[in-house]
């Protein structure tokens, strides 16, 4: 199992990703905002294999 962290302040997004995820067989964490995200991301103590950053919308 692989696992994943999953950061957007789109919740409901979120949620809809997180339960795909999570039938594909991947561990989801999922935060709300950037603070969250790299506190989650130091905390697991290894550096993220990939990530994905879109830039802020208007």
């Amino acid at each position: 199992m692989h696992s994943l962290l999953l950061a957007d302040d789109d919740t409901e997004l979120c949620d809809m990703l997180v339960q795909y995820l999570e039938a594909e067989d991947f561990a989801v964490t999922a935060v709300h905002d950037g603070e969250a995200a790299l506190a989650e991301a130091r905390s697991c103590g290894a550096p993220p294999r990939a990530s994905r950053l879109r830039p802020r919308r208007p």
